[in-house]
């Protein structure tokens, strides 16, 4: 997804206009909104790359 993309979308959850946000790697970095109260990692062994052996 484009940066810019990207950027509106996260936005656009912040603000609650956007009830579910479906994502992979950005979850790794963090997320810091207060609003999210729920969080479903897939596979969290694998956050860190370096312990995910497939």
């Amino acid at each position: 997804m484009p940066e810019n993309e990207l950027q509106e979308v996260m936005e656009n959850f912040a603000l609650g206009k956007i009830d579910v946000l479906l994502c992979t790697t950005i979850i790794e970095s963090g997320l810091d909104i207060p609003n999210a109260n729920t969080l479903i990692v897939n596979r969290a062994e694998c956050m860190d790359w370096h312990s995910c052996i497939n």
